[in-house]
């Protein structure tokens, strides 16, 4: 088995994946994850309709009172933390995927939407934000009297 330092394997990594940002993340997990912590990314689905901004998050074995919605400067941003279960010293774990610890995401929000206009509902692990666009105001006449 041959060890290699990922540190000496490209040391511009970092900088050519700024231009990559799923390749930036992976990395950045693996580089949280070697030093021991524990950082995880929910699944996030946005979608766009003509009146509104749909955001659903997957934060499955997670409570409302675990979730943390604000906004600030112009970014929609959730956050938590999912807490891992307690092991016994007896268990023997084979495989270990799901991941615990905290989490931030964070979304541009559109024009003139603010936190009591967005409307929250979380059932059965998902997480569904619905934030409303501002309606362009449509041309209009004005009659000469």
């Amino acid at each position: 088995m041959s060890l290699v330092n990922r540190n000496t394997e490209n040391p511009w990594r970092f900088f050519n994946n700024a231009m990559n940002p799923f390749e930036f993340d992976r990395d950045l997990m693996n580089w949280n994850s070697s030093l021991g912590g524990q950082m995880w990314k929910p699944s996030v689905d946005v979608k766009e309709t003509e009146n509104n901004l749909i955001i659903k998050a997957d934060l499955p074995g997670m409570t409302k009172d675990q979730i943390q919605i604000e906004v600030d400067n112009g970014q929609l941003i959730i956050s938590g933390e999912r807490s891992s279960e307690k092991k016994e010293d007896n268990e023997k774990f084979h495989r270990v995927e799901r991941s615990y610890g905290s989490f931030t995401r964070s979304f541009a929000v559109p024009e003139g939407c603010t936190a009591e206009s967005i409307n929250a509902h979380f059932d059965n692990g998902v997480l569904e934000l619905t934030l409303p666009k501002l309606q362009k105001s449509k041309s209009q006449k004005v009659c000469i009297q």
